[in-house]
């Protein structure tokens, strides 16, 4: 009976501890420390457990298109590389809740948000410069995005504000 116990106390702990993970990475996101939300998430991602729901590959997701629409990364090699592992993740994060009930959260909307606009801004530019093919794989990316967007309406109460002005 105490080892079953014993057992059922060490799992609540590994259970709470593993939540407050996300709990403080995303806080982290919310007060936009995103380099510290970085490091922290990179840490976790070799952890079996952390990496066991959809959650930790929309944080990286978040985490890595954000970085990657600062002024420092946009349109530059390091901002592509960003944005190409947030959108891996934010895939990964696809496959593991096809729902994708965590975009309900303000918080999670920003990630597919933001890859839009990189690969949008990014592919656009390629094609200002007249390079084709990273401008037409940006740009597809873009659209698939778009629609995702369109079809979660996560830019729906945007545009019904733009008409109302």
């Amino acid at each position: 009976m105490k080892k079953i116990l014993l057992f059922g106390l060490v799992t609540l702990m590994g259970i709470a501890v593993n939540a407050q993970d996300y709990k403080s990475i995303k806080n982290l996101i919310s007060l936009r420390q995103m380099q510290k939300a970085r490091v922290d998430v990179d840490k976790q991602m070799n952890n079996s457990v952390f990496t066991s729901k959809p959650e930790a590959y929309m944080l990286k997701a978040v985490i890595y298109a954000t970085l990657s629409m600062e002024e420092a990364t946009k349109n530059t090699p390091a901002g592509d590389r960003l944005a190409d592992e947030g959108d891996a993740a934010f895939k990964k994060f696809k496959g593991m809740d096809a729902a994708m009930n965590l975009l309900s959260d303000p918080v999670y909307q920003n990630g597919p948000i933001n890859l839009y606009s990189y690969y949008y801004a990014s592919g656009y530019n390629d094609y200002s410069v007249k390079k084709w093919e990273p401008a037409y794989a940006k740009l597809i990316k873009a659209v698939a995005y778009s629609d995702l967007l369109i079809e979660m309406k996560l830019l729906t109460a945007a545009i019904d504000t733009n008409v109302l002005i």
